[in-house]
Parts: C-alpha cells; sequence; structure tokens
C-alpha cells in the first residue's frame, strides 16, 4: 500500500530544499553586484533602522532615484528587513532569495499536481503524476539560467514576483476543484491577494489574469460552467490589475515608449526581441555556462532579413503560438507551457524600451517550460519498464543525468558572481566587444584606488558597442574627468567634463563636476557663468548644489551679501548639508551679521557636533564683534581638541574652500598657544 500523497509532498519538499541547498550553496558571500548598490546599499530609504510606521511607510515608497511613489513595496519590504537585521552583510540576502527559490519551486510542484486535477487532464492522472510534477520542479529550480535571478541579490523583485504569481495560481486551480462554497471563496480571495502581492514585488506580474484565462480555458473549459467561472471570477482580477497600473504603482507612462536613450528603436526592438525569445529558449534547454553571462551580445535587427535570422525566428514563435492556440484541447500541457512562457515576456521583451536581454526574465515565464518534457520522459519510464526495463532504465539515467548536469552547471556557474571582479572578467572574456563590462571594470579599478588601471578599461571602452551610446560616452568622460580632477590634472578634468556634457547635455552631475573644476583652476568667473546657466534649467532650479556653488563663488569672489539669498535657499533644499552651514555662516559673517553668525554656529554644532571649522569662524566672528577674550576661550578649546598640524592644514587657503580670516583668527591663536597651550602641556 503506498504512503498518502501528503507524505509524497513532504518528501518532494525534503528534495527540493536538498537540491536547492547543494546548488547554491557557494552563493551565500558572493558580493554586492551593479543595481544592488544604487537599489540597496545607497538606497537610504531601504536602511531601516527601527520597525516602525514612519520607517516602513518610506522603505516601501521611495525609489532609488529618490523619487516618491509606491516601489515594488513587497521587495522593498523584504530588503528593508534584511537591512534591519544584517545591514550590509550579504548572508542574510543570500538565504532568503534561496528560501523564495525553495518555496517557488514546490509551489510549482503543487501547481502541476492539482492541474491532474482538473476536467482537462483528470483521465490522465495516475500515479506517476507527481513524479511529473516533481520532476518540473527539479528541472526547473536547477536550471543555470535562474542563477541571475537567485544569485543577483536585487532580483529578488523578479523572483518574489514569481512566487507570488504561482502561488496564486495554485488557490484558483484549488477554487476549481473545490466543491465546498465557502472554500472556494477563501481560494479566490487568496488568489486575488497573491496577485496583489505579485505586481508589488514586480510589474511584470501584472499579466496574472491573463494566465489565469488561460488556465480556465485550456485545462476547465470542458467544465460546462467553466466560461460562467471565467467571467464571474477573472473580471475582478482585470478591473484590480488596471487600478494598480494607472494609479497605485510608481510607473512614469510618458516613459514608456521613450527611446531617445537607445540605439534602436521600437521596430528594432520588436525585431530584435524574436530572436531574443528564441535564444532564451536555447539557453533554458541547453544551459552550459560558457553561453550564460549577465550581458549578451546582441545585434539588432534591423529588417526582417537584417540578419537573416530575424525572419526565422518570427516564423518559428509564430508558429508555435499558433499550433499551441490551435492544439490545445488535444495537448493541453505543451499548448499551456508555451503560451504561458510568451504571455510572461510580453511586459519585459516587447514595447517597452528596456535593454534587450537579461536571463532572469525567464525565471518567471520558464515556471512550466519543463512540463512536457517531463511528462515524455516520465511516461518513458512507465511505459518501457515491464516491456524493455533497459530502456527504461537508460531513460532514467537521462534524467539523472540531466538534473546532475544542471546543478553541476548552476554551482558552477554561481562561482562567476562570487565577486564583481570575477563577474566582469567573465562577461569580458566571452563578450570582448561590449563596452559596458569594460566601464564597470573601470568603475571597481577607481573604486579599489587603481586609477591607471581604471583609466585604460574606461578609454577601451569608448571602442566598444552599447545599446545607448550617449549614456555610454557620458558614463566614461565624467568617470575620467574625476580621476584627473582627484590627481590635480584640472585642464584633462575639464575636457573630459565637457565631453561628458556634449554626449547628455544637462547632465547635473557633469555640470556640478565641471563647476568644480573650474573652482579649483581659481577660475570663478567661468565657474559662475556655468552654475547660472545650470540653474535657468528647470531641472537644477532648486537643485542645492547649484545653490551652494553659486553662493560659494560669490564669497570668493567678495559679494557676501549676494550670496546669502542662494545659500539660505540652498539651506532650506538641503538642511542636512554641513557645507551649506559653513557657507552661510561666512556670508553672514562677513556681511556683519554677527549675532545671525553666532546663531547660526551654535544650530549648526548642534546639528552636526563640535567641528572644527566651526570653532574657527566662531573665533573669528567674536574678533569682529570686539570680543577678544571671548575668540582666546574658544581658542584655547580648539586646542584641547585638536592638534597643531590640523588647526594648521585648516588654515590653509585653498581654492574651493573657505577659511577664515588669517589677519584675526591666527594672532588669536598664536597668542593662545604661547601663553597658555605650552605651558598647559608642559611637564
Amino acid at each position: 500500500m503506498s504512503p498518502p500523497l501528503s507524505r509524497y509532498k513532504i518528501s518532494a519538499l525534503i528534495y527540493l530544499t536538498a537540491l536547492v541547498a547543494i546548488i547554491y550553496s557557494n552563493t551565500l558571500y558572493s558580493s554586492w553586484q551593479l543595481d544592488d548598490i544604487p537599489n540597496i546599499l545607497r538606497n537610504n530609504a531601504l536602511h531601516l533602522h527601527s520597525i516602525d510606521l514612519h520607517s516602513l511607510r518610506q522603505a516601501v515608497s521611495t525609489s532609488p532615484s529618490g523619487s516618491q511613489g509606491i516601489y515594488r513595496p513587497l521587495a522593498c519590504l523584504s530588503l528593508a528587513l534584511n537591512w534591519y537585521f544584517g545591514r550590509d552583510h550579504v548572508t542574510g540576502y543570500h538565504l532568503v532569495n534561496i528560501f523564495i527559490h525553495i518555496c517557488t519551486a514546490f509551489l510549482l510542484f503543487l501547481v502541476v499536481l492539482k492541474l491532474y486535477d482538473s476536467p482537462r487532464l483528470r483521465a490522465d492522472k495516475t500515479s506517476a503524476s507527481y513524479y511529473t510534477a516533481l520532476l518540473v520542479a527539479v528541472l526547473w529550480v536547477a536550471s543555470p539560467v535562474n542563477v541571475q535571478a537567485v544569485t543577483y541579490i536585487v532580483q529578488r523583485m523578479a523572483s518574489m514576483a514569481a512566487l507570488f504569481y504561482i502561488w496564486g495560481i495554485l488557490n484558483y486551480i484549488r477554487a476549481r476543484v473545490e466543491k465546498q462554497r465557502l472554500k472556494q471563496y477563501v481560494a479566490f480571495s487568496l488568489t486575488l491577494v497573491c496577485f496583489v502581492a505579485a505586481v508589488m514585488s514586480k510589474e511584470n506580474a501584472i499579466t496574472f489574469p491573463v494566465a489565469i484565462l488561460l488556465i480556465e480555458v485550456i485545462f476547465f473549459q470542458s467544465d460546462k460552467t467553466g466560461l460562467l467561472q471565467t467571467g464571474k471570477y477573472l473580471l475582478p482580477l482585470c478591473l484590480l490589475s488596471g487600478l494598480l497600473i494607472f494609479s497605485s504603482l510608481h510607473i512614469n507612462v510618458s516613459s514608456l515608449l521613450d527611446y531617445s536613450n537607445r540605439s534602436f528603436s521600437l521596430q528594432n526592438r520588436l525585431l530584435t526581441e524574436s530572436r531574443v525569445i528564441v535564444y532564451y529558449l536555447s539557453l533554458l534547454f541547453y544551459p552550459v555556462p560558457g553561453r550564460l553571462s549577465l550581458f549578451h551580445d546582441i545585434q539588432i535587427s534591423s529588417s526582417l532579413f537584417q540578419p537573416f535570422t530575424t525572419i526565422f525566428s518570427l516564423g518559428f514563435l509564430t508558429l508555435l503560438s499558433g499550433y499551441s492556440m490551435l492544439t490545445y484541447k488535444k495537448n493541453p500541457i505543451f499548448s499551456f507551457a508555451v503560451l504561458f512562457f510568451l504571455l510572461n515576456h510580453l511586459v519585459e521583451s516587447t514595447v517597452i524600451p528596456l535593454e534587450l536581454i537579461f536571463e532572469h526574465r525567464n525565471y518567471l515565464p520558464a515556471l512550466f517550460l519543463f512540463w512536457p518534457l517531463s511528462v515524455i520522459l516520465v511516461k518513458g519510464i512507465t511505459y518501457y519498464r515491464s516491456k524493455r526495463p533497459s530502456i527504461s532504465i537508460l531513460i532514467s539515467a537521462l534524467i539523472a543525468a540531466c538534473i546532475i548536469s544542471s546543478g553541476l552547471w548552476t554551482y558552477q556557474r554561481n562561482t562567476v558572481w562570487k565577486t564583481e571582479f570575477s563577474l566582469w572578467f567573465d562577461v569580458i572574456k566571452k563578450y570582448p566587444d561590449l563596452a559596458r563590462p569594460y566601464q564597470l571594470m573601470g568603475i571597481l579599478s577607481a573604486r579599489s584606488g587603481w586609477d591607471k588601471l581604471a583609466e585604460k578599461y574606461y578609454l577601451l571602452s569608448l571602442a566598444k558597442k552599447t545599446q545607448t551610446p550617449g549614456r555610454s560616452r557620458h558614463l566614461v568622460y565624467d568617470n575620467l574627468g574625476s580621476i584627473y580632477l582627484k590627481k590635480g590634472e584640472y585642464n584633462k578634468a575639464q575636457q573630459c567634463f565637457q565631453q561628458a556634457l556634449d554626449a547628455m547635455p544637462g547632465d547635473a552631475k557633469s555640470y556640478f563636476n565641471l563647476i568644480r573644476t573650474l573652482i579649483k583652476k581659481s577660475d570663478y568667473g567661468e565657474a559662475e557663468r556655468l552654475a547660472d546657466l545650470a540653474m535657468k534649467m528647470k531641472t537644477h532650479r532648486k537643485d542645492a548644489e547649484f545653490l551652494n556653488v553659486k553662493g560659494f563663488i560669490l564669497l570668493k569672489t567678495g559679494k557676501a551679501n549676494e550670496a546669502i539669498p542662494y545659500l539660505r535657499a540652498a539651506r532650506f533644499a538641503a538642511p542636512g548639508a554641513i557645507n551649506i552651514y559653513l557657507n552661510l555662516a561666512t556670508a553672514l559673517l562677513k556681511s556683519g551679521e554677527y549675532l545671525k553668525t553666532q546663531s547660526l554656529l551654535t544650530k549648526a554644532t548642534e546639528k552636526f557636533g563640535v567641528k572644527l571649522r566651526f570653532l574657527l569662524l566662531q573665533v573669528e566672528n567674536e574678533m569682529r564683534h570686539k570680543k577678544r577674550q571671548a575668540a582666546e576661550a574658544l581658542a584655547l578649546k580648539i586646542f584641547t581638541l585638536y592638534d597643531l598640524p590640523t588647526i594648521q592644514h585648516a588654515l590653509i587657503e585653498k581654492p574651493d574652500g573657505i577659511t577664515p580670516d588669517p589677519a584675526l583668527v591666527r594672532p588669536v591663536l598664536n597668542h593662545v598657544y604661547k601663553q597658555q597651550v605650552k605651558g598647559m602641556f608642559a611637564p
């Protein structure tokens, strides 16, 4: 007598957990990569330090760009909780991603098993259905193509969307096969909850209602109540879908078809994506590590025949989808697997001007892709077990080989994700003509202090291919300019920042860097002209950095009174910037507003703590206010807190810094040092 099905389910969960634990065991210390940095490490809104309503609301409603609005709130909330418990230690994030992968695989197993209770597949349900469902889950969970969605921490957004998506499907199927009315309503309610959770993890889950329609038509329409159930329960999902898109989600509709920063048009993208989807299919069924990469060098299709594979890819996909729709009654499993795959590539592989190809986009679409193959393999074992056992054994060995090889390839692929350098070396090795990996290697090299190496990679990237030529050149020249600026090669830096602006006119970062360079060169006239030009642009008009730098330039050119309005506006725009407080205090001081200066410096000390520059400005302020005794008391405090070299360095005038008036401050410091400090520290 066979054990109850629940025991089989527990066994399946154990098998899947063990498999994932083994093949992802080498990822627990894999480093942050690429989009992890702006989305998590530098996204202060996600840095949860206390669990309260305000902090949680902030975590789910601020995008990495800083714009307000709901932004994948469930995924962001999970990342914020990771930060709360482990800060920037990667292990906790990887453990959660692996857990999500296991749960999704187990739910996939349950969905396939449950679909055998549908009217269309009920006659095919046998004891082998369990093994078919388990094989589907195993082949999917072990696929090396999924590494990018699991090991790449920020792609938790994609994996969480898939988790809730498949969970929603399971609840819908349970509702459709359930006989008790109350349990039906509960299951349908959970379906809606899962749908909302999936979309709130990543927007591509918006296809969920259509997936439910596919399931209804393919697996349940033979039921006399099928169409009635479809209209009754699918309509709320569709309505909710529309509400989510146009009201709740953080989506800039005008940018959905903006190709201005791309080297391809909408037509180019649609034609190219036909080849990309065929390439995805080939990767999923032949995922050797040598074919996997974070980036892929895909030639853009300029017409149906350029390259020639475009017409064949379009023809293949047309025939595949057409055959699946026409034969869904005869081949429901095959039809569903194909149509589900194509459906879930609609968001990221059609009209929206995203980058052309990423492997993690297959995480959700590929869920059922191994089902037809699993049916063939399990039926082959069952059929030949009594007739020709040797063939049955051979098929079993083939399945074992597929699982082992997939597991080994996944483990091997995960080693590439160990560090940022190993990942980008892998991309350069496979696609040496792509610009982006060289740029990323330049960024990593500069971050490690290897400026010469960074410069080499940046310059190499200029001759390589890119889908965003303007943005690519801007990144290279802006980063090269930053290297030269740090090294004091101001003419080279100025030239690079100007080239960066030529590539992306109006870019705030390059404008500001160019102004900084001119200030370093003491070219305050040109710096002021550029600051004025920047502030005339609508996007920069209220930018605290430009307001502050304008005020700073006015200060350096002896126009303290004119500087005050700009610096006050900058302080209002960025109340947490210490340099703005210093500049405003200096401007007030130079304008003779001694009481206002003292008040502002007191507030700054309360806000930022005791700082040497605050104290030196206070000394000057007291001297201008004819309070010599108070100035000497402050000078004595300075000597008790800071050593002499530090104080002397702070008094050196620099083109890009504000220093107290040496004629007023130095005599006080010298007097206090000679009369009190030497004696105070004498043995």
